[in-house]
């Protein structure tokens, strides 16, 4: 017997509330994904984006409460993005790159 569990986020990582609130736009993206975090006092100091496998392909420091993130150099497919601020609180999302 063969069994496949799929999940769209990285198992074992607690994924707060706030995920729901951060906005990324445009979705898909070609070049820059635009960022903009909620009001609620979530700001990350730093940000990974991970491919479908789960690979970290990119790091990000210093983001605020409204960031352009460059993604020209992904390849086109799937990523998650995991933002974690200075508590170490972290919420994820999922993006799509175009050509």
């Amino acid at each position: 017997t063969v069994t496949f569990v799929i999940s769209s986020f990285p198992l074992g990582i607690e994924v707060k509330h706030i995920s729901s609130e951060i906005k990324l736009y445009p979705n898909p993206s070609q070049d820059f994904i635009r960022v903009d975090m909620p009001q609620s006092g979530f700001t990350p100091a730093y940000a990974a984006i991970y491919n479908i496998t789960g690979e970290k392909v990119k790091e990000l420091a210093a983001l605020g409460q409204s960031s352009t993130m460059n993604v020209n150099d992904l390849a086109p497919g799937a990523y998650c993005i995991r933002f974690t601020d200075k508590n170490g609180l972290q919420a994820w999302k999922e993006f799509y790159k175009t050509r």
